[in-house]
């Protein structure tokens, strides 16, 4: 009985240590290694660190902000481990994990567009892309084998490219509503925007992408959509409207 006793004090005491490198290991696997968190203090429950984002090119880390953490046992009532995720003294996010999956809900968090858009497929994570990003998520809800469902939206201030240097593109916005691992999205931009498009798309359950609508701007800096997006765009009849289609 006593040994009985000893085992589960050592077990308690050994959890309620965990270090708060935990924290980095359980971001590192939602985020497939794109995020993880540096100089960590305190414990898996509460505690703090600095969030980077991993640079695809040389595989160094960009620190990007600095949060903490706490536990918030109500999770325990849905089956999950959860925390409350705080970001310069405001609640950022609700993170659970579960059996099933993982969710995150009430996200907001800004950063440069050149971290968050160097995972984009093909030359378009490649382009240098300038400006700043303000993400937000409703909810979002996946599955360990990678069907998510829920809102999240987006908004691009000051867009540019080291492609085309000195060139802002304008502000643009884009929204995302998915169920059961496709998600439906469109995006638009602002009037003053100095190249405009708007559309819609969607993302199926195997990762297929589907885009279609236009970009209307200067016919010298469209011309050079190709280079960019290469078959994605297209010339129409009026040179200074290019359709987006793909595939």
């Amino acid at each position: 009985m006593r040994s009985l006793v000893l085992v589960l004090a050592t077990s308690i005491l050994v959890v309620a240590m965990a270090p708060a490198t935990l924290i980095d290991q359980i971001v590192s696997n939602i985020s497939q290694g794109a995020v993880r968190i540096s100089e960590t203090e305190g414990s898996v429950w509460s505690g703090r660190g600095l969030l980077n984002v991993i640079d695809l090119a040389s595989q160094g880390r960009r620190p990007w902000r600095r949060i903490r953490w706490s536990f918030d046992p109500i999770g325990l009532f849905r089956g999950q481990l959860a925390w409350q995720i705080i970001s310069r003294d405001v609640e950022a996010s609700r993170l659970a994990v579960g059996i099933s999956g993982w969710q995150v809900a009430d996200f907001a968090i800004s950063g440069p567009a050149r971290n968050l858009l160097q995972r984009m497929p093909g030359p378009l994570g490649k382009l240098g892309w300038d400006g700043d990003i303000d993400m937000k998520v409703g909810n979002l809800d996946c599955s360990w084998r990678g069907e998510c469902g829920g809102r999240m939206e987006a908004q691009w201030i000051g867009a540019g490219s080291d492609f085309l240097p000195g060139k802002v593109f304008g502000n643009y916005r884009v929204e995302m509503n998915g169920v059961a691992g496709e998600f439906a999205l469109s995006w638009s931009s602002t009037d003053d925007s100095n190249v405009r498009t708007s559309g819609t798309g969607k993302i199926v359950k195997s990762g297929a992408v589907s885009l279609n609508g236009t970009i209307t701007g200067n016919p010298e800096l469209l011309s050079r959509l190709p280079a960019i997006a290469g078959p994605w765009a297209k010339p129409t009849a009026s040179r200074d409207t290019w359709r987006i289609a793909f595939p």
